[in-house]
């Protein structure tokens, strides 16, 4: 029976340490951890597919909604543009003649920013993208939306508790 290469247990424990490392210095991957490179984009791409279809299923009317499920999209878009320029960068370079220059990358905040004008927005949500990318991939969740979090009171005279002390202060003050 073949070992699969995969598995956890047919993995070294150097192996094993070196991976540990290298989803803790994500994105800047030393020259000994450029490797695990493939292999942590897919693996975040997979573990985010299945958050997305999961939240996808318990959903009655089938209709995909919500800031988060927002932004676990555009961070799988973001994951799958990484995934797909590395291959191609691999490809390249593989067939490149070794007198030629070396094939030019597009940069993650490239691929960040393709990602937000798709979705018509601009720098700061590239700039988000890029931050909830690393928060994924080193502890294997994002932040959550902060919208809405705070309680909102138009005015102090239209709140509940101030009204109710005031009305006590002038019922007081009256019998004075």
């Amino acid at each position: 029976m073949p070992v699969n290469p995969e598995s956890e247990a047919s993995i070294s424990a150097d192996e094993q340490d070196l991976r540990k490392q290298a989803y803790t210095t994500w994105p800047r991957l030393g020259d000994n951890l450029k490797g695990f490179r493939m292999h942590i984009l897919e693996a975040a791409y997979n573990r985010l597919g299945k958050l997305i279809n999961r939240r996808y299923a318990k959903t009655k009317t089938k209709v995909l909604c919500g800031l988060q499920l927002d932004w676990n999209i555009q961070l799988r878009t973001f994951l799958r543009l990484q995934l797909k320029e590395e291959r191609s960068w691999t490809k390249q370079e593989l067939v490149r003649c070794p007198t030629d220059p070396i094939t030019k990358r597009q940069s993650r905040k490239q691929l960040a920013l393709k990602v937000a004008n798709a979705a018509g927005w601009s720098k700061s949500v590239a700039e988000r993208i890029l931050n909830h990318e690393v928060s994924y991939i080193r502890y294997g969740k994002q932040p959550a939306p902060r919208k809405g979090k705070h309680s909102k009171v138009v005015s102090w005279l239209s709140d509940e508790g101030t009204i109710l002390v005031m009305q006590e202060y002038m019922s007081q003050a009256g019998e004075g």
